[in-house]
């Protein structure tokens, strides 16, 4: 019997899809954690310098170990009455949570029964507790300033990280990224690191075929769009200032660049076309330099109107001063004696980005009108 044989009709093109396959076409990665993870700053920061990897992990802050401690206990019961701890105020000196006592079976029905006080200087709590549930949250906070938990690891560390290779994130499925064959390198000292520190980080090669790239190519411009149109919803933002400030220009300038070597990376490894994405970097660029230019032109006329608020928060208009909280009110008559505009005494225009609430923003305030009376606050 015969064997069949296939005759090929370009041995050359074997040859390619061979040499393809050998050369890979990049990795989609992800990460996960065993029960119970958690590792300190310092341990986290030996192992990515043990591969030459700089980067630096600091302690959390105290307002965010404080209120994971307190949010950990929202079901803590003591012998059958049920207590839950709240961050009640916050300065630069010191932050309070306040320990409260669940009334009978009533879950709208709660009341104070303990006061804790976290110093900034001291980096600790200045009261012993009274509670089981006070004493929780002293343990919990203490836990957190020392170890790094999945949420912040993935948030501190490894999105950073990862981003450090031009990463781009599947946004229809939650944690994996796609990874160009240039930076594999890169990610396998990454692998090291994170094995020591018993995160499981997954590396799944993909094959240089069509499918691949073409999917790749999408998803990475659906990527660079994506960034692009959270640019487009910071101008927007823009337009109800009444002055561009030079950090978010700055900001923003800066975002529009790293998308444009984002593009240029990802567009030479993945081969798609970049017209609709420089067209759209381009059309932002325009947008916010008319913007800054048309703000800047428009700083002379907020510029009166917040000489007005000045003058008129004072002595006689303040109505309670509480160490730096000060509440001022005045009738819509003698804001208008002053040069207010009359059609302007409305609730609207003490909305966020309009003509008042710019002007008291800059001074500091907010504003409110209650019948014929006008209500500033500090913010």
């Amino acid at each position: 019997m015969t064997k069949p044989t296939i005759k090929r009709s370009n041995p050359s093109t074997d040859r390619q899809i061979a040499t393809n396959v050998a050369q890979g076409f990049g990795s989609l990665v992800s990460w996960g954690y065993p029960r119970n993870w958690t590792a300190s700053p310092t341990v986290i920061n030996e192992a990515f310098e043990q591969q030459g990897l700089e980067i630096s992990v600091e302690p959390l802050s105290d307002q965010h170990c404080i209120s994971v401690a307190c949010g950990a206990l929202k079901k803590f019961q003591d012998n059958g009455v049920r207590y839950r701890a709240e961050v009640s105020s916050k300065t630069d000196e010191e932050i309070t949570v306040t320990i409260q006592q669940q009334e009978g079976d009533r879950k709208t029905s709660w009341t104070p029964v303990e006061v804790l006080t976290w110093n900034i200087e001291l980096g600790d709590f200045t009261d012993a507790p009274e509670t089981l549930c006070g004493q929780a949250v002293i343990k919990n906070t203490h836990f957190k300033k020392q170890n790094y938990q999945p949420m912040e690891f993935s948030r501190y560390v490894m999105s950073p990280v990862i981003k450090q290779s031009h990463a781009i994130k599947l946004q229809d499925i939650s944690g994996l990224y796609y990874v160009i064959e240039t930076y594999l390198p890169y990610l396998a000292k990454v692998r090291v690191a994170t094995d020591s520190l018993n995160v499981r980080f997954r590396n799944r090669a993909l094959v240089a075929d069509n499918e691949n790239q073409q999917e790749m190519a999408q998803v990475a411009e659906d990527s660079l769009m994506d960034r692009i149109e959270e640019v487009q919803d910071t101008l927007k933002k823009w337009e109800s200032k009444s002055k561009v400030r030079k950090t978010s220009q700055d900001a923003l300038n800066a975002e529009l660049e790293a998308i444009k070597d984002e593009c240029s990376i990802l567009c030479e490894a993945l081969g798609f076309a970049t017209d609709t994405i420089t067209q759209a970097i381009k059309s932002a660029e325009d947008t916010a330099k008319k913007l800054v230019e048309e703000k800047d032109e428009n700083v002379s006329s907020d510029t009166d109107i917040i000489n007005l608020w000045k003058s008129l928060l004072n002595d006689d208009t303040l109505l309670v001063e509480n160490g730096d909280e000060k509440v001022y009110s005045m009738t819509i008559s003698d804001v208008v004696q002053a040069g207010i505009n009359k059609s302007t005494t409305k609730n609207y225009y003490f909305n966020d980005g309009q003509i008042h609430a710019r002007a008291l923003a800059e001074l500091g305030c907010f504003g409110i009108v209650q019948s014929d009376e006008i209500v500033i606050q500090t913010i």
